[in-house]
């Protein structure tokens, strides 16, 4: 569903749960990327877009302990429990979607 926002290739993400974990071929590009992500989620266009926020590694909150390691990739997104990201809803287009 975030197809209209940004077009995130299948090999820039590493992880879909418990962490969406995206690593762009330029950091560079992270930033836009999370901004267009959550303007998409924030839109009421995305079926539970409010289910997921996503974040650059240093703006996670502290709480998770994370922007200090270099282990971590540069886009995390944390997803309501109960729920997961999936990046295709048929096998012919990439979308972005949140199932509960």
């Amino acid at each position: 569903d975030l197809v209209s926002w940004v077009d995130i290739k299948s090999n820039w993400v590493h992880s879909y749960t418990p962490l969406l974990a995206i690593w762009p071929p330029s950091n560079d590009l992270s930033a836009d990327v999370v901004a267009k992500m959550n303007e998409g989620l924030s839109s009421e266009k995305v079926e539970n877009g409010n289910k997921l926020k996503v974040f650059l590694k240093e703006d996670l909150p502290q709480r998770l302990h994370y922007a200090d390691s270099d282990r971590i990739l540069p886009i995390i997104g944390l997803v309501h429990e109960g729920y997961k990201v999936e990046q295709s809803r048929t096998g012919k287009r990439v979308w972005w979607f949140m199932r509960g």
